[in-house]
């Protein structure tokens, strides 16, 4: 049995710093266990993307069950093989924020091969990755907070059922130490013996700093959307306690957003005419790694496999 660290959230949302804290704890990328080209966990999660017809700026959910589809048999074996070639690690993170809608078809294949998930959701306030998908994208705030709500109410919703835990990213850029520590902890893993050196030489000359101010008490005054800030703050008070969040109440939250996601918001209008196709943003590698390659260039990646 292998133990696969998932690690989940929105994009520009924290996710690649906590990668480089697991890293250094000693847990190493899936892509590296493997034996693979970096960014290809990133690369499996596009042309799968691709393959159902949306994309990690899609506004609407994906089918009931749409992990069990024929049609995505061929990336079956791709992530079959990346698992199998990893397995002699014993421990390994895959890390990207696609995962918080993804991770279901990671699941099944883990749970097919008798694997270990532990689940990582690391938590950013919708103002910071509406400030950065604005200065990088001219994404407006409200597009910007309706995915990073989807993606935060899906990343609860998918990893239920494994040991995990919620991690404010702002946590680790001012508590790094205590934030691997807690880290090791929940995921129930010993630490490497070197990991407070290799923090201090490799992690703290590379952390970013948040990408907008951070939030402070009257964000709820001026206009942050209600589903949004509680979903954070009902996140935030379970990563503060070190205890799960209320299933109930986050499904409702859930279930108000694909309400509002079906009644197709006036103000989302220009990308609703997008909906159900995939059109990869080029410079999005600085956030996940990912290099735009096809899905032709991973048939000959794991051609003979």
């Amino acid at each position: 049995m292998t133990v696969f660290c998932l690690t989940i959230g929105m994009h520009f949302g924290g996710v690649w710093p906590v990668s480089q804290v697991l890293d250094t704890l000693g847990v190493p990328a899936l892509d590296d266990a493997a034996g693979l080209p970096p960014a290809t966990i990133q690369r499996i999660n596009e042309a799968l993307y691709m393959l159902l017809g949306s994309g990690w700026d899609d506004s609407l959910s994906l089918d009931e069950g749409w992990w069990r589809d024929p049609e995505l048999d061929e990336i079956r074996v791709w992530v079959d093989t990346v698992l199998g070639r990893a397995g002699d690690s014993g421990i390994a993170a895959a890390s990207d924020p696609r995962l918080s809608i993804l991770a279901p078809f990671w699941l099944d294949r883990m749970a097919r091969r008798g694997d270990e998930p532990r689940v990582v959701v690391v938590l950013s306030h919708p103002f910071q990755v509406a400030g950065a998908l604005a200065y990088r994208y001219g994404t407006q705030e409200r597009r910007a907070i309706h995915l990073w709500l989807k993606h935060m109410l899906w990343a609860e919703r998918v990893s239920r059922g494994a040991r995990r835990v919620i991690l404010p990213v702002d946590r680790v850029r001012t508590h790094l130490y205590q934030a691997a520590e807690d880290l090791a902890r929940g995921l129930a893993f010993d630490p490497a013996p070197s990991y407070r050196h290799d923090l201090e030489q490799k992690l703290l000359p590379t952390l970013k700093c948040p990408a907008a101010p951070a939030p402070d008490a009257d964000d709820k005054v001026y206009g942050i959307d209600p589903l949004a800030q509680q979903t954070y703050d009902l996140l935030l008070d379970a990563a503060a306690r070190d205890l799960e969040p209320a299933p109930a109440a986050l499904d409702d939250l859930r279930a108000a957003m694909l309400t509002r996601q079906r009644g197709f918001d006036p103000l989302l209008v220009d990308e609703v005419q997008a909906l159900r196709r995939f059109d990869p943003v080029p410079d999005l590698e600085e956030e996940t790694g990912s290099h735009g390659e096809t899905d032709s260039d991973l048939r000959s990646l794991f051609r003979g496999s």
